[in-house]
């Protein structure tokens, strides 16, 4: 890394997804199951977790001590059959996914500033509004739109997301083991 700063911050990667088969069932999930106070659900589970409840909830905020974004590789059996399982598999042909979650930003909130436990994360916007902001402790800031990209933020760093707008923030969140060009293996 050049003078401290990584490769980049925010890179648009991977194909092109219709965001609206996600956003139906995004809609359906979401009126079946509420976002606990961590305010994300869960697409991964840890090995031997069988109830669907704790599969939904049992790796959402802070990782617990001990654990890896890598120990949570069984895909939700709540989500079996939606376009989200589309994604999950199609990037599994080609790599290992951790821990993915679908994390929720209400309208006029903001995370606390915090690092993770990998230097990237993949994101997807599912929905957004323009005033939503990554920030860095160093005073860089980015906007990641709803386009139906996936976007690679790096998140090695301290960083907060704020949303200063009217709607939520909702983003499809992915660790990936190796940071592998993603391609076209995920249409839903």
């Amino acid at each position: 890394m050049e003078n401290g700063d990584p490769p980049f911050y925010v890179k648009q990667v991977g194909p092109h997804l219709d965001l609206k088969p996600l956003l139906r069932d995004l809609n359906i999930i979401s009126q079946k199951y509420k976002f606990p106070n961590e305010r994300q659900l869960c697409l991964t589970h840890r090995k031997g977790i069988v109830d669907s409840r704790e599969q939904l909830y049992e790796g959402a905020g802070r990782l617990k001590d001990g654990l890896s974004e890598f120990d949570y590789l069984y895909f939700n059996t709540v989500f079996v059959g939606t376009s989200f399982e589309k994604i999950f598999l199609g990037l599994s042909k080609e790599w290992e996914i951790g821990r993915m979650r679908i994390a929720l930003l209400p309208s006029h909130s903001c995370y606390s500033m915090h690092d993770d436990h990998e230097d990237y994360r993949t994101h997807l916007a599912l929905k957004t509004n323009s005033h939503v902001y990554i920030f860095y402790e160093n005073g860089k800031s980015f906007h990641i739109p709803a386009d139906g990209f996936f976007y690679d933020m790096y998140t090695g760093e301290n960083h907060t997301v704020f949303n200063a707008g009217p709607c939520d923030r909702i983003h499809l969140l992915m660790d990936i083991r190796e940071r592998k060009p993603l391609t076209e293996v995920c249409d839903v």
